[in-house]
């Protein structure tokens, strides 16, 4: 009987954890949005680095360096077809060691384990707002 209510109390709590982790993933909006971003340096602002949404809601996007600082530089809101430049031109990119940034949908916003990032390059869920 030892055995039976061992496994019993181990299946028990591996059902609670269960209910957990589905209740913490209900925040999250994993939606792809990743290849809604096109990059581009922007003829008609200064040649910066630009965003442009190509698909038809909006989105979010945190940006940052990508060398060894890492830090976020920026936030910008995109509606379908628009574009948004960081003020930042190629050389200064290059300098940063290029640009990364997260991507959500309209209504979440990244999270880096729970909190919102102040580093980009690391792996991030779109947390509803």
């Amino acid at each position: 009987m030892k055995y039976a209510w061992g496994t019993l109390i181990l299946v028990g709590s591996m059902l609670v954890g269960a209910r957990t982790v589905r209740a913490q993933q209900s925040e999250y909006d994993n939606h792809d949005v990743n290849s809604c971003v096109r990059t581009f340096y922007d003829p008609d602002e200064y040649q910066w680095l630009a965003f442009e949404n190509t698909c038809s809601e909006t989105i979010v996007i945190v940006y940052g360096k990508k060398g060894d600082d890492q830090s976020v530089q920026g936030e910008t809101t995109l509606r379908p077809g628009k574009k948004s430049n960081i003020g930042r031109s190629r050389k200064e990119v290059a300098e940063w060691g290029g640009v990364s940034w997260y991507v959500c949908p309209e209504g979440t916003e990244p999270r880096v384990d729970g909190e919102y990032p102040d580093r980009t390059g690391s792996r991030y869920g779109c947390k509803r707002s």
